[in-house]
C-alpha cells in the first residue's frame, strides 16, 4: 500500500513509499521503478528538499526520519 507520493520539480521523477518499508523512485516517462531504498519502518511522508540539494526526507509514524541523497 502506498501512503505517500511526491514528484520532483522537473516532473520527470516520482517518489513513493508506504507499508512496504521502502522508498521507490519512478521514471514518469516510462512509468517504471528506477531504484529502491529499503527501510525498517513503513513510510508516511516524503519531501524533496526544494533547494535542489538532491536530498529526500522520509518520515514514518514509528518515529522514522531519514535523509536520502538522490544523485
Amino acid at each position: 500500500m502506498i501512503n505517500s507520493l511526491v514528484s520532483g520539480s522537473d516532473k520527470k521523477i516520482l517518489y513513493g513509499g508506504g507499508y512496504g518499508c521502502a522508498v521507490v523512485r519512478y521514471d514518469l516517462e516510462t512509468l517504471t521503478p528506477v531504484c529502491e531504498v529499503e527501510l525498517e519502518h513503513p513510510i508516511n511522508c516524503i519531501k524533496i528538499d526544494p533547494t535542489g540539494s538532491g536530498h529526500v526526507y522520509v518520515g514514518g509514524n514509528s518515529g522514522l526520519l531519514a535523509k536520502l541523497l538522490d544523485r
